[in-house]
């Protein structure tokens, strides 16, 4: 019994950490032009810390949603999803929908896709299942913290479309995630909407 509360008073810590985190460091990028300019080195620096801190005190990758593990059910699973946004986009393109030039190189592409989308995922959908399994708090808490803060670290843009939508796709990229904790599956999902809507200049 004391090694459980033990366990789940560390546990509570770093829950705090990551949550004042979570909340300071896009108020600190909206109000600072200069920490605007090396966001995406923030979202590193923060996705190292946070995975070191679990690891460092015994938190298995696959805890984190870091395995092999029902991988090919966790694509499975958002690829309804994933199409049913590719078409809508697409369709909105279509008909002249567009609400910015994009300007972004092919190597904001490629970070995007293999370092941007699959540390996003893991601070917003891994880090809040964790919690959730571990007890901290129910699964419709988490969902809500994580659907939220998600959300939330986009106010650095200042765009209340952006924050409404990325809302609600981090609802659903949550509850897939859930079903399989694994988070190839999400990642690719986050990778290929984000670089078609950015492409596109509607996201």
């Amino acid at each position: 019994m004391l090694h459980k509360n033990n366990v789940k008073k560390k546990d509570i810590i770093r829950f705090i950490i990551i949550l004042l985190t979570y909340i300071l460091t896009p108020i600190l990028i909206l109000l600072n032009p200069l920490f605007f300019k090396y966001k995406f080195l923030f979202l590193v620096i923060i996705g190292i810390l946070i995975y070191l801190t679990f690891r460092l005190t015994g938190v298995t990758n696959a805890e984190l949603g870091i395995t092999k593990n029902k991988w090919k059910e966790s694509i499975k699973d958002i690829i309804p999803f994933t199409l049913l946004l590719i078409v809508i986009t697409i369709v909105l393109r279509t008909f002249g929908f567009q609400r910015f030039n994009p300007t972004e190189t092919i190597y904001f592409y490629l970070f995007y896709l293999f370092i941007s989308s699959p540390v996003q995922e893991f601070l917003y959908r891994s880090v809040f299942k964790y919690f959730e399994t571990k007890k901290l708090f129910s699964p419709v808490v988490a969902l809500i913290l994580s659907s939220v803060l998600y959300s939330f670290v986009h106010i650095i843009y200042k765009d209340i479309f952006l924050l409404l939508i990325t809302l609600v796709i981090g609802i659903i990229w949550y509850t897939v995630y859930g079903k399989t904790k694994n988070l190839l599956g999400v990642s690719i999902s986050h990778a290929v909407l984000g670089i078609l809507t950015i492409a596109l200049g509607i996201i």
